[in-house]
């Protein structure tokens, strides 16, 4: 234990030298001498000085988590540490004002002066020229053992630079099965809140349980319930067919099947052979939070996309996602009293705008019947009694455009988020 302390400190007094010997021959008045930032390798080439000597810690960030800082002389790179577990995956990115050095060390094997160690960097390369006078780099890192890990940058020709480094947590989950590899498929999950992730999962073999046809192997079709083996015929897969899909009859064979249509049903809890897919460029809304219900095969657009060009979405059959709220409202003009504050009678159409915004020229909805949804009361009340609780929904319906400023949806099915 002795020798291993006498090694440290014998290597720590070389590197102090060395660095104090470099340091004043440095030119400081702005162009920085290209240096090797694998020179003097110790350890027996397991650890380098760039990590462990010429690195200045700056910050410890989380995750998700950032940091932007400066760096200039003296010193030759900055560190960001942060703790990382077993599994995990993230992405790690760099935004820097001059071409540099961007490495990626750990976890910290062991501390030296109350300084962490790191060997070999598990990630390294020059950030390279975004284009707009940046500097970019960045990876995604699976993580093998826990620990401490840094994140390193510094300028390359120039003693003073700015940088931006950014952690964040690669999602988990699918959007549809051609997210999952093979053999596997995509699964929502249900749950109470949201948001609900959609999960890869393993397809079934012969007898698994099942609820569509896409939750079975190769070669075995969903029959009540059950991934059973049947003789194939007409098709296999949905490239044997020049025009539609590959699908169930009801004595268990297969055959080509038409697509359905712009408004038409699709999807839901039925036998295979009465299965019913939209035509690849729609897809089959369903009402959220109902497990294997229904859908009507629709365009998925948001409000921005149908106000953006408004004629290329007329007459079809959409599914919006969005906040509905009360808008511009037309109140009389009359002068309230202290004592009768809410004396004007106010009214106004229903819109529904994208998710979170703040717009006033949303789009406005109808029902079948062709009655605008509105709000109407007081000056106090109004925004309280309309056709629907102001709120988030999930609509579908047939996108109308009369004028250049007046849009309808003439809604065929509305279901409220639940928060």
């Amino acid at each position: 234990m002795k020798l291993r302390w006498n090694w440290a400190l014998a290597a720590l007094a070389c590197l102090m030298l060395v660095a104090c010997s470099n340091a004043n021959n440095l030119d400081t008045n702005g162009v920085k001498p290209d240096r090797d930032p694998d020179e003097g390798l110790v350890d027996n080439g397991k650890t380098d000085t760039l990590s462990n000597w010429y690195t200045t810690i700056v910050a410890n960030i989380d995750v998700p988590g950032k940091y932007a800082g400066a760096i200039s002389y003296p010193d030759w790179f900055h560190g960001v540490t942060l703790t990382l577990k077993a599994g995990d995956e993230v992405t790690i990115s760099a935004s820097t004002s001059a071409e540099g050095y961007f490495r990626v060390y750990g976890p910290s094997y062991r501390t030296l002066f109350g300084r962490p160690l790191f060997k070999k960097p598990v990630f390294q390369t020059l950030t390279s020229d975004a284009g707009n006078g940046d500097f970019t780099a960045s990876t995604t890192l699976k993580v093998k053992e826990s620990g401490l890990y840094l994140l390193v940058y510094g300028p390359r020709y120039v003693w003073n630079a700015k940088y931006a480094v950014k952690v964040e947590p690669v999602p988990l989950g699918c959007g549809s099965d051609a997210d999952c590899k093979d053999g596997e498929f995509c699964q929502q999950v249900y749950c109470i809140t949201t948001p609900c992730p959609a999960l890869c999962q393993p397809k079934g073999g012969v007898n698994a349980f099942c609820t569509g046809p896409n939750m079975c192997q190769s070669g075995l079709a969903c029959i009540n319930n059950h991934c059973t083996q049947l003789p194939f015929g007409g098709c296999e897969s949905d490239d044997d067919c020049s025009d539609g899909f590959c699908g169930y009859t009801e004595d268990g064979s297969r055959t080509c099947k038409p697509y359905q249509k712009e408004g038409e049903s699709c999807g839901g809890f039925v036998p295979a052979h009465l299965y019913k897919q939209c035509a690849p460029e729609l897809t089959c809304a369903a009402p959220p939070f109902i497990a294997d219900g229904p859908g009507v095969c629709s365009l998925k657009v948001s409000v921005a996309e149908l106000l953006k060009d408004p004629k290329a979405y007329h007459g079809h059959v959409v599914t919006l996602t969005g906040d509905i709220k009360a808008g511009l409202a037309f109140c009389t003009l009359m002068a309230c009293s202290p004592q009768n504050a809410c004396c004007n009678s106010c009214g106004g159409n229903q819109i529904i705008v994208d998710e979170g915004s703040d717009a006033q020229d949303g789009v406005r909805l109808r029902d079948e019947n062709g009655k605008e949804y509105s709000c109407g009361g007081n000056n106090c009340t109004y925004q309280d009694n309309c056709t629907v609780k102001n709120g988030k929904y999930f609509v579908i319906g047939t996108f109308t455009t009369l004028t250049e400023y007046e849009h309808y949806l003439d809604v065929t099915s509305i279901h409220a988020y639940f928060e």
